[in-house]
């Protein structure tokens, strides 16, 4: 006979119907939820439409080299970007991944915007941060208070000098932040950035 649990987290048969014990099922029965045969032989713990949906948390910055929609865009409007003919999707893909002006562009507009989020959260601009699963073996560690005042600086005295794309999410005192390198090509590796108490701000500052 398959178990489930009472909601005192007791272990409590039920058969095909799925009853549960009176009182449990006249209290939901009162607040619209069906149980044993008017359930349709639902299961008891599976209350269909009452299940909360999964929250999606979208970054506040990505920096993922991933080109796509610009692609997708010099490709249905070649004209304006001084093709003589219709390209192919590799020539796009090729002369996009080697623009490096562009490129540039999106990485300054994304710097100032972290940049505007930074002054939101910290006039101070004194800010702490730690990791967790840094490079290969894994590590965690803690940063002493530092001064950043702008996106670029603050990416630059956290993240490893290497070739890292990253999402950034915002946090009520700072931000999270999913790295990847060649180290940590899955992601593991978070930094938690968050802006410095007046004690911290009081004591030392890199």
């Amino acid at each position: 006979m398959a178990k489930s649990t009472t909601f005192r987290g007791t272990p409590k048969p039920y058969g095909a119907t799925g009853h549960f014990d009176e009182p449990r099922r006249h209290s939901l029965q009162a607040r619209g939820i069906k149980t044993g045969h008017l359930a349709k032989k639902v299961h008891p713990l599976d209350f269909g439409t009452h299940k909360p949906k999964p929250k999606v948390v979208k970054p506040l910055i990505e920096w993922m080299d991933d080109w796509d929609d610009e692609i997708k865009y010099r490709l249905e409007n070649w004209q304006d970007f001084g093709y003589e003919e219709k390209p192919t999707e590799e020539q796009v893909q090729n002369d996009v991944w080697g623009d490096a002006d562009y490129q540039e562009m999106i990485w300054d507009d994304k710097m100032g915007y972290l940049t505007e989020e930074m002054q939101k959260i910290n006039p101070h601009d004194i800010w702490t941060a730690r990791v967790e699963n840094f490079g290969w073996r894994s590590l965690s560690g803690v940063k002493e208070p530092f001064r950043a005042e702008d996106g670029e600086e603050l990416l630059s005295k956290i993240l490893p000098k290497t070739d890292n794309h990253f999402r950034i999410f915002k946090t009520r005192t700072g931000f999270k932040i999913q790295n990847y390198h060649h180290d940590s090509p899955m992601g593991n590796e978070w930094y938690y950035v968050d802006r410095a108490t007046k004690q911290e701000r009081e004591g030392r500052v890199e």
